[in-house]
């Protein structure tokens, strides 16, 4: 029987529970505490029998294994003698990594766990990955030992596409990314003596003891009936038309459609929204359809008047909304939208509770002018906002104002009424950070916001839109005035309540004016 080794995840399935000797597994994972916090799970699992090694890169093994509990739980508990190595992050000692191991330890029939940061690989082309992992693959081979290699950071994206086509060379491939409440495990493939899993997903939660364990999912209902067919709708929705067939039923209101709703399974939901003050409520009423229904009711949000902000539409599609169809697409539009989600299930995550949605979605009430210090740290905390999609949580707008406009006064001219819309000026530009904007949107607002036209107080605009862009140009905010001559002033707060004077014109002071005269001649008739 082949030797397996647990990979430390509990209540789940036990095809990826397990790791099989001779085999490779690499786990991809987004952030660094994460890392730590599932490679001391996996040590903790495997009992003091299991014969294992810890190998770190970018971080001390020591500090990894700080206040581990000598019993874990399942029984189970970290290895008896678990030996330590730290490896530079450098490319030469990760290609002679498993010749010194052979040097430094007996390898025979042992877990090695390796947890390094993905930047390690990123001077290794797909030819010299390749030839790694053949290599390794042969040499565990050869000692019936198994390799578990755990990395995150930055890069993690780019280092999947590299692995992507070794199977089988890798005997498990996954990655983990993190959600707004819970992480997600996201399976290439996993072969593990029990069978071969491929292309699955699931959440992971924090227990009371500080593990990951798979978190309830949301439920695939098996209905005895089926009312897949069925569409129930508030009766504003079809602007006053009758029922589109036997299989249309029209509500009064968008309370009656819920309580309806509770009772459906795959079944589609219409709402009707007038108003901006709807949202809320009816967020929850989705949120709560979504949680407590599953994946196959199909949701549906129709705006009847102009109400909806970008932010209103992204929280009702986080809470299990598929579709939300603007005011302005009429009805025709309208029905064949809804004939393209039949038969979609809904795959996004939806958190357990709301209220981390409408957090995220109103992430800061700090708005206005502010020093720079003040803003270098405001706005990557917005950027980290998780509900909105990457490189869609804001826009940072650089404007130099006019010669003889102070960047300072110049701050007087806009007014930013917001959450999360910051400001802020160096000695030669004013910074804008607009969150939840879009970019075909700007001009817009922008006319919106300031007091004069932009053309007539600006004579230069630079814009950014990407997060690490964002984020990369606010850490270098300032820094090129100060390169090109201009001294930063000091970090002192910030107020807009700088009035911008025309300079004052030169008065001048009366003189007597003598005019000379000549006499008038006589004009002959």
């Amino acid at each position: 029987m082949a030797l397996s080794f647990s990979f430390g995840l509990y209540h789940s399935f036990e095809e990826l529970s397990v790791m099989q000797s001779r085999g490779c597994y690499w786990v991809n994972i987004e952030r660094q505490a994460d890392a730590r916090q599932l490679c001391r799970q996996i040590i903790n699992a495997q009992g003091a029998a299991t014969r294992g090694a810890l190998i770190c890169c970018g971080d001390g093994p020591e500090r990894l294994l700080e206040g581990l509990p000598s019993t874990g739980a399942e029984g189970a508990g970290p290895p008896a003698s678990l030996p330590l190595f730290t490896l530079p992050e450098k490319k030469s000692a990760l290609r002679r990594l498993t010749a010194d191991l052979s040097r430094a330890i007996n390898v025979k029939e042992r877990l090695f766990i390796f947890l390094l940061t993905a930047s390690a690989w990123k001077d290794f082309s797909q030819t010299e990955i390749d030839d790694w992992l053949g290599n390794t693959q042969r040499w565990l081979i050869k000692h019936n030992a198994a390799f578990l290699i755990l990395t995150y950071g930055s890069g993690i994206s780019q280092l999947k596409n590299q692995l992507i086509s070794q199977f089988p060379t890798l005997s498990g491939l996954s990655s983990v990314h993190s959600l707004q409440d819970c992480v997600r495990y996201q399976v290439s493939w996993w072969f593990s003596g029990k069978g071969l899993i491929a292309n699955q997903a699931m959440n992971w939660e924090t227990d009371d003891r500080e593990r990951f364990v798979q978190s309830v999912l949301l439920p695939a209902f098996s209905p005895s009936v089926n009312d897949e067919q069925l569409c129930l709708a508030e009766k504003s929705v079809l602007e006053g038309a009758p029922p589109l067939s036997v299989n249309w039923r029209l509500l009064e209101d968008n309370a009656l459609l819920m309580q309806q709703g509770m009772a459906r399974h795959s079944a589609t939901l219409i709402f009707a929204l007038t108003e901006s003050e709807q949202v809320a409520e009816l967020a929850r009423q989705i949120h709560t359809l979504r949680r407590q229904r599953g994946i196959a009711l199909k949701i549906v949000v129709r705006e009847m008047k102009a109400s909806l902000r970008y932010t209103d539409e992204r929280l009702l599609q986080a809470c299990g909304a598929n579709l939300v169809v603007p005011y302005i697409a009429p009805l025709s539009s309208f029905l064949t939208l809804l004939e393209s989600i039949q038969g979609q299930r809904f795959t996004r995550h939806v958190p357990a509770t709301i209220d981390r949605l409408l957090a995220a979605i109103n992430p800061s009430r700090i708005k206005g002018a502010m020093s720079n210090d003040r803003f270098r740290q405001v706005v990557p905390e917005l950027i980290e906002n998780p509900l909105m999609p990457e490189d869609d949580k804001g826009i940072l707008i650089a404007l130099r104002p006019v010669p003889g406009l102070p960047p300072r006064q110049a701050l007087s001219l806009c007014r930013l009424r917001r959450g999360g819309d910051v400001m802020t000026a160096t000695s030669r530009r004013i910074y804008l950070f607009l969150s939840n904007c879009r970019i075909n949107d700007l001009d817009t607002v922008l006319g919106y916001l300031f007091r004069l036209p932009i053309a007539e107080a600006f004579s230069n605009r630079q814009v950014w839109t990407q997060d690490v862009h964002i984020i990369s140009q606010v850490k270098l905010m300032g820094k090129t005035d100060r390169r090109a001559g201009s001294p930063e002033p000091a970090d002192t707060p910030i107020t807009a309540a700088v009035t911008f004077a025309r300079p004052a014109t030169a008065r001048h002071s009366p003189r007597p004016l003598t005019l000379s005269l000549a006499a008038p001649q006589d004009i002959q008739p």
